[in-house]
């Protein structure tokens, strides 16, 4: 099986552009839950069948539900996976249609792991921000260059909502679209970093705390027969900025004399 495998729902437009236009328009999104169970029917078959440790990136379109694609990225011993998410044709999961979006959005970087062997939830990965303008959201709206997490994730980013669930295990993708979403763990958010670096993000927004961390919508309380269990969810900086280094002072006096 291939490691990183993504497929593309919906047209793929290559016509010449003879001018760009710009209108403005009112996007509203919809409740994460609608999004995931309208989405369900696209990707559960195809991650149903992998039986490796990985994670499935799933992007839909949050104001009109539509799922635009699937990526997933399947862990390697020793050796780390990586995928690319933005409006690039080029990128790995490539999301169309809405210019909030950049060409190159997010990294996700899935961590190596011990065996082959997959009887945990423990799949570690980075979600890294590639120094858009924007970056992504957290459930709650909290804006974000970065996270490392363990289990699932959902993040928001240029009008997508992106779900990041383990593979592996296939109890985890019952038949019922919201048999699958109430088995989905929370999500309990930690600080890394209060502050991003300088070219990261330089002014961070602190959002009031969740005071239910599972769901800005609230509908973790009200599912019957959830699993107690919880997804770790670090937030961080993003890539590290270079900063040009002095010359050392031997070759400055070589050249100098």
């Amino acid at each position: 099986m291939k490691t990183v495998a993504a497929e593309v729902w919906g047209p793929l437009p290559r016509v010449e552009n003879h001018c760009t236009l710009a209108r403005s328009s009112v996007r509203v999104a919809r409740e994460l839950r609608d999004l995931f169970i309208g989405a369900y029917g696209m990707f559960a078959a195809r991650c149903r069948v992998i039986d490796e440790p990985g994670i499935a990136v799933i992007g839909v379109d949050e104001t009109t539900g539509r799922p635009a694609g699937l990526l997933t990225l399947l862990a390697r011993v020793k050796r780390h996976v990586a995928g690319i998410v933005g409006r690039h044709d080029a990128c790995d999961l490539y999301l169309h249609g809405n210019s909030d979006l950049a060409l190159r959005q997010l990294a996700i970087v899935l961590e190596p792991v011990h065996n082959w062997e997959r009887r945990s939830t423990q799949i570690r990965y980075r979600m890294l921000d590639l120094r858009t303008k924007q970056g992504f959201m957290d459930e709650s709206g909290r804006p974000l260059r970065g996270l490392r997490c363990e289990g699932p994730a959902i993040v928001r980013s240029g009008g997508f909502a992106l779900f990041v669930l383990p593979l592996g295990d296939p109890t985890d993708w019952p038949e019922l679209a919201g048999d699958a979403w109430s088995m989905i763990p929370e999500r309990v958010y930690f600080d890394e970093l209060d502050r991003s670096p300088a070219g990261s993000m330089p002014i961070q927004v602190r959002a009031q705390p969740n005071p239910n961390p599972a769901f800005a919508d609230g509908t973790f309380a009200s599912m019957p027969g959830a699993r107690m269990r919880s997804s770790v969810v670090m937030r961080t900086h993003g890539p590290a900025t270079r900063r040009a280094r002095s010359r050392p002072p031997a070759i400055a006096r070589a050249r100098s004399s």
